[in-house]
């Protein structure tokens, strides 16, 4: 299953999202959730569309998430994407295609390719393979855009906390490490995330890094602690320069 909540206002980009899943092997349903006043033209943009499912729900981000992990337990694999973002390189079936065989991982993850408006690569994340231990004090090391998790482990962790704001990611991942193992795909990136000017990377990176370390914090062991304490600081800083450089385009 792959979840996409999106407002619908950005149609053109939606369709390239959308695009890129039903390229997988797998069967894939896709569950779009979305404001209950754009159900019409939700209805005519997927008609031609299969495994498709509508959620028309007045909820924000949170809350839409939470939605769709409470009402669809049927399904063994879930996935998340934004509205503008893409999946590539037949991530699903790679993530999917692990998993079957390795029953005591909990997730994929992989590499992440930063694009423009236009589709333009600007920059580039490649995580090592012992992300998962990064993961504990460097904001974001495993991200989520091209991971695929086992549903009922992910379900298990419970609802995001509503007090999350801009990193509900972070939470999941974060509180999924605690039930196993996750596995890098090595190979091409698995998703292409979009920089705009109306992307939280963009208009609230500060407030999202703060975010990070804080739920870090709260969540990480006694030893993350102690480094997001000595070391916080300092990556603070150079994830937002490095940001900065990455993204001095035209976005």
């Amino acid at each position: 299953m792959v979840v996409i909540p999106t407002l619908g206002n950005r149609l053109n980009m939606l369709n390239m999202c959308l695009n890129s899943i039903t390229s997988s092997k797998y069967k894939v349903e896709i569950v779009i959730i979305f404001p209950k006043n754009k159900t019409f033209q939700m209805k005519q943009f997927t008609s031609a569309r299969q495994n498709v499912l509508l959620e028309p729900q007045n909820l924000n981000m949170i809350e839409s998430v939470n939605y769709v992990l409470q009402k669809y337990t049927e399904y063994k694999y879930f996935t998340w994407i934004s509205d503008d973002d893409l999946l590539s390189n037949s991530c699903i079936d790679r993530g999917v295609s692990f998993l079957e065989s390795n029953m005591n991982y909990v997730a994929t993850f992989g590499a992440v390719d930063y694009i423009d408006v236009a589709g333009r690569m600007i920059g580039k994340w490649n995580p090592p393979k012992f992300a998962q231990i990064l993961n504990g004090f460097v904001p974001s090391a495993i991200k989520l855009e091209g991971s695929v998790f086992n549903l009922e482990k992910l379900r298990s962790i419970g609802s995001i906390p509503p007090t999350i704001k801009y990193c509900p990611d972070v939470y999941l991942i974060l509180k999924l490490s605690k039930r196993g193992k996750l596995k890098k795909i090595t190979g091409p990136s698995v998703a292409q995330f979009r920089i705009h000017l109306d992307s939280p990377t963009t208009n609230s990176r500060y407030k999202s890094n703060l975010e990070s370390c804080f739920l870090q914090f709260k969540l990480g062991s006694n030893i993350n602690r102690i480094l997001i304490l000595v070391f916080g600081p300092t990556v603070f800083i150079l994830k937002n320069l490095a940001m900065k450089l990455i993204f001095r385009v035209k976005i």
